[in-house]
């Protein structure tokens, strides 16, 4: 069975992709736009993800495709 991937919105610190990992599901990117927020969640999920705040995305839908990882679950508890 394919492990399911997950993007977080909102990530803070990464309580919520806590949850989704203990369940078996891969975190591959969270978004925040509090650098320490950011921070802490790569630290906590291995991942090396910049501060970014996913309001200012442009509504062009390929470039917010470019954006986000491809991935089946977009979380977000904002």
């Amino acid at each position: 069975m394919k492990t399911m991937r997950v993007n977080d919105f909102f990530c803070g610190a990464g309580g919520f992709s806590e949850g989704f990992r203990q369940q078996g599901f891969k975190v591959i990117m969270g978004f925040d736009n509090w650098r320490p927020a950011i921070e802490t969640h790569n630290l906590n999920h291995g991942l090396n993800d910049v501060p970014m705040d996913i309001l200012n995305f442009k509504k062009d839908w390929k470039t917010i495709e470019e954006l986000i990882p491809d991935s089946e679950i977009i979380i977000g508890s904002p």
